[in-house]
């Protein structure tokens, strides 16, 4: 049987590396998501839940079937960035928008609909065949959705803020893994991604 399995998720800084594992056997193995991020335009930081420490469950890759890149499925973890020690003058009132962008670091999304966090590591390697991740916002639990909108469309993570609520704001996230082409067969191994995560505010 083949199984997927999850490796700690750490943090790092401006960007947002991803790694995990997925395997022919429940054999204990791990997978890793390094976070970190930044916020351009003001100096601000992005602190990553847990230390940026996040762990998935093994899930056998028949449970990735029929499950579409945009749409909720149970098996991931959640995580959180929080907006901390901005420089810029939080006491002055303003409205604004706070956008959060994650971008493959090597390559670029793909799948059937460009949403998906490709995996690094070749089945020649050791890695999973036809396996990635796919990362979503979690602000509203009924109405998840991919961090990615369709086929090249963009990031779809904006939110409306105000210089007083930016500091410690927190903004959730869900990361699982997501079966790559459709038609395709998957095989269990390593499954490893980077991606950067760009914050802005204006």
């Amino acid at each position: 049987m083949n199984n997927v399995k999850g490796r700690p998720f750490v943090s790092l800084l401006f960007g947002l590396a991803l790694q995990g594992y997925a395997c022919n056997s429940a054999a204990n193995t791990s997978a890793a998501l390094d976070i970190n991020s930044t916020i351009t335009g003001g100096t601000c930081q992005v602190s990553v839940s847990n230390g940026g420490l996040i762990q998935l469950d093994t899930a056998p890759t028949h449970a990735l079937e029929n499950i579409r890149p945009d749409e909720y499925a149970p098996g991931g973890h959640d995580f959180s960035l929080t907006i901390v020690n901005c420089d810029v003058d939080l006491q002055q009132p303003g409205n604004g928008t706070l956008a959060i962008r994650f971008t493959p670091a090597v390559g670029a999304f793909v799948g059937d609909t460009q949403q998906v966090l490709p995996n690094e590591t070749s089945p020649a390697q050791g890695g999973a065949k036809n396996v990635g991740f796919a990362v979503f916002t979690a602000s509203d639990p009924a109405a998840m959705r991919n961090v990615e909108r369709a086929n090249g469309g963009g990031s779809s993570v904006a939110y409306p803020v105000n210089n007083a609520s930016l500091l410690n704001s927190t903004y959730p996230f869900y990361v699982r893994y997501q079966k790559i082409k459709a038609a395709e067969a998957m095989s269990g191994g390593l499954v490893y991604s980077q991606a950067l995560i760009e914050v802005s505010y204006d």
